[in-house]
């Protein structure tokens, strides 16, 4: 007994020096980074490139599915050569906002970038950072109440319906078929992010989800974890329906916090693990 209380002492003044470490390694490279912007940088030619292409695409003069000049052409109009207009055709490649065709008649293309493309960067930096998927949940627990509260009220009666489209969907989805659960719960949390009215907020919230969902397919969700999700997800939509934005709130942090609670009990080597790229 005495044994093991020491070793509980031992684990439990632990946790405050790891977390003040790892308070210390932020600050200090917040700092360095600081520091590091406030230099001036000649930005590549490729780079501006591909930034007056985004504003043109955000301007509505492109839209999704129209194709861009050729090389040639854009090489001709922004007095470049080829080789630079590739590598910011790259660019914008990488983020998801352009496809490559192939072949005759093909080109760049503008794609319509979905948050999984902005999760996807931005799980990059996480991953450079040694971010956690434990941090990465705080953060939606943070966040997804306070977007839950906007949602109620902006609420309108054809979104709410749409909410209750989709949980009559997760009703059906067969205990085995876990990928189909996460991704319906994601078009869930997607709807009433957007509901919010905070583009910005909800493009964060659902790109953190898409990190997370992509990550944690293979998680087994048990009937009574399913039932559990279902109730907070009624008591959700119930408050967005009745404008009771601290009830929205207030069931959307039990919401998580429950799906919190089950992945430190049964998958905590996941929440221990650092975000990964993919």
């Amino acid at each position: 007994m005495r044994s093991r209380a020491k070793s509980n002492a031992s684990n439990e003044s632990a946790t405050p020096t790891r977390q003040s470490s790892r308070v210390d390694q932020l600050v200090s490279r917040a700092w360095k980074e600081a520091r590091k912007g406030a230099i001036p940088s000649q930005e590549k030619r490729a780079m501006l490139i591909a930034r007056d292409i985004v504003r043109q695409i955000g301007s509505e003069q492109v839209s999704t599915g129209d194709p861009l000049p050729s090389e040639l052409d854009m090489a001709n109009s922004y007095n470049v050569g080829r080789t630079t207009i590739r590598e910011a055709l790259r660019i914008l490649e990488v983020q998801g906002l352009i496809s490559i065709r192939t072949g005759p008649g093909g080109g760049p293309i503008v794609t319509d970038p979905t948050t999984a493309d902005a999760g996807r960067m931005l799980s990059l930096h996480m991953n450079v950072r040694s971010c956690t998927f434990s941090e990465l949940a705080s953060t939606r627990l943070l966040l997804d109440p306070l977007l839950a509260k906007q949602a109620a009220e902006n609420a309108n009666s054809e979104l709410v319906e749409r909410l209750r489209d989709i949980v009559e969907m997760m009703e059906l989805i067969q205990l085995n078929n876990n990928a189909s659960w996460a991704r319906t719960a994601s078009m869930f949390n997607a709807i009433v992010a957007a509901m919010s009215g905070n583009g910005v907020l909800a493009l964060v919230s659902s790109s953190l989800r898409a990190i997370y969902a992509e990550r944690i397919g293979n998680i087994q969700y048990t009937t009574k974890m399913r039932q559990n999700a279902l109730g907070f997800y009624r008591k959700i939509i119930d408050a967005i329906a009745s404008g009771d934005g601290a009830s929205a709130e207030r069931h959307t942090f039990a919401l998580i916090s429950e799906s919190l609670k089950q992945m430190r009990k049964n998958y905590p080597d996941i929440l221990d693990s650092v975000v990964d790229w993919r």
